[in-house]
């Protein structure tokens, strides 16, 4: 029997960050709901035109997070298990700029080549979850050191449970 409801969150298409890190999915705890992630996955999708930067990677990482959090577009999770209830954790996608943030604590990171069609996913084994605690925040950082391109996108999405 599952000691948690599992559930599935994306960003959708974030325009593809620059040299600075932006976040592109953004979640926080209540007062008394945690949550554990079980797993990553991280992609480079292009639109039509695209240009990626020649020899470029993109450097994802799941952080904890501080700050106030500005903008951002609210996602909701699927539950993707059996039950119907939803995610007490709030889920925000960098598709409209998400602000006010500062990257913490890296829990997980992945160099992923810069290309259309990149992609890369992960499960943690039981017992090596990324846990967030009560009244916490985390996020799925980018940054393409070489520069953003043109007409490209990236995408993070985890699975968690609470």
């Amino acid at each position: 029997m599952s000691q948690n409801r599992p559930y599935f969150v994306s960003s959708g298409l974030v325009g593809a960050p620059g040299s600075t890190a932006a976040a592109i999915l953004y979640g926080a705890t209540t007062t008394t709901q945690d949550l554990q992630i079980v797993a990553v996955r991280v992609a480079v999708e292009s639109a039509s035109g695209a240009s990626p930067p020649s020899n470029g990677s993109v450097l994802f990482q799941l952080a904890v997070t501080s700050g106030t959090r500005g903008g951002g577009s609210a996602v909701t999770p699927r539950i993707i298990g059996q039950g119907s209830q939803a995610a007490n954790t709030g889920w925000y996608s960098g598709s409209t700029a998400l602000t006010g943030l500062t990257e913490g604590n890296v829990l997980w990171e992945f160099p992923l080549a810069f290309t259309g069609g990149a992609g890369w996913g992960e499960y943690f084994p039981t017992g090596f979850e990324r846990y967030v605690p009560v009244s916490s925040a985390i996020a799925m950082w980018a940054a393409a050191a070489v520069g953003a391109g043109t007409d490209m996108n990236v995408k993070a999405s985890l699975d968690f449970g609470e």
